[in-house]
């Protein structure tokens, strides 16, 4: 018999999923047996596997040593290896933060750095998360994650939870569309789009870019956006606009297809470009979409993210954007 108590971190998930990142090589088809058979239990009593863990309680197994070990990181499927880093890069990821309570970190991301892993040797803010909160992780079975992503070339903020509990709630606030999240951009041209622009996007998973149009077509998804003019620059006779824009939906590359089918497409963009933006991203020395996810602000909120209620966050802009906008003529 194995026993084990729930902390903070792993309260608010189903007995369910705990019990399979306990036992990642166990097929579901067992475990589901296991709970009909009563070998699992929850506070001394049959559990089925849906109940909602809290913090105090005990989850009883009844498995042979041969079985859990079957099952178990020493058996079944293997626990993926730690990732290890340069430490200036979980320096740089420690001084990005904007936020931390027990449930959640809201990061600054830097351009450059991937959300999550692509299977490349490239360091991802999953991975600095994880190793920034290796010894949260000590006794717990929950991995903290991000909860949104962002392109690699953009940067700014990031949610991450750190508990199940607060990666639920997170999870259900992005699928409800009550955060509500804005970027700034910096755009080539000065007629730019402005107020509440509707559509439809479609997103191509093969060449991962996305289309969008004014009109229903197949396979789309309506989108909102609402453009807002921050500035005028003009650099070495280029003519910009720093733009903000308002996510009411978010669907991947939204802002970028959007500008571009305006023909204001972002400078620096690589992949939703014309030719004169092209031409204008050489002649400044830009790389990477000038696309920067600003500012965040909370809905009312309860529960574990009560202490988040109606609060703003900020990221300042990245040193290419500001270095554009000293140029700025109005």
């Amino acid at each position: 018999m194995r026993e084990f108590k729930i902390g903070e971190a792993e309260e608010g998930q189903k007995l369910m999923n705990y019990t399979k990142r306990l036992l990642p090589g166990a097929p579901e088809p067992f475990l589901y047996q296991m709970f009909r058979k009563k070998y699992i239990e929850l506070n001394g009593r049959k559990a089925a596997g849906k109940e909602i863990l809290k913090t105090g309680d005990t989850v009883r197994y009844f498995f042979s040593g041969e079985t859990w070990d079957k099952f178990s990181s020493k058996g079944g499927k293997k626990a993926a290896p730690e990732t290890k880093t340069d430490p200036a890069l979980l320096r740089e990821f420690k001084k990005r933060i904007l936020f931390e309570n027990d449930g959640v970190l809201i990061l600054n991301k830097k351009a450059g750095w991937l959300s999550q892993s692509d299977g490349s040797p490239d360091i991802s803010v999953n991975d600095l998360l994880l190793i920034y909160t290796e010894k949260l992780r000590a006794n717990s079975t929950v991995k903290p994650s991000v909860s949104n992503r962002l392109d690699r070339n953009t940067s700014g903020i990031m949610l991450c939870g750190k508990t199940a509990a607060a990666l639920k709630e997170l999870s259900e606030l992005m699928r409800s569309r009550s955060l509500k999240k804005f970027y700034d951009c910096i755009v080539v041209g000065e007629r730019v789009p402005e107020g509440e622009i509707k559509g439809y996007l479609k997103k191509d998973q093969k060449k991962n870019t996305a289309e969008f149009r004014e009109n229903p077509f197949a396979g789309a998804d309506e989108v909102g956006t609402v453009f807002k003019k921050k500035g005028r620059i003009e650099a070495k006779g280029i003519k910009l606009t720093l733009l903000e824009a308002e996510l009411l939906t978010g669907k991947p590359h939204q802002i970028r297809s959007v500008l571009l089918y305006y023909k204001t497409p972002i400078i620096g963009d690589p992949k939703y470009f014309t030719d004169s933006s092209a031409e204008a991203s050489r002649a400044l020395g830009l790389n990477r979409q000038l696309l920067h996810s600003s500012r965040i602000l909370f809905p009312k909120l309860k529960g574990t993210l009560g202490s988040l209620s109606e609060k703003k966050f900020e990221a300042p802009l990245p040193e290419d954007m500001l270095r554009l906008c000293k140029y700025r003529v109005s």
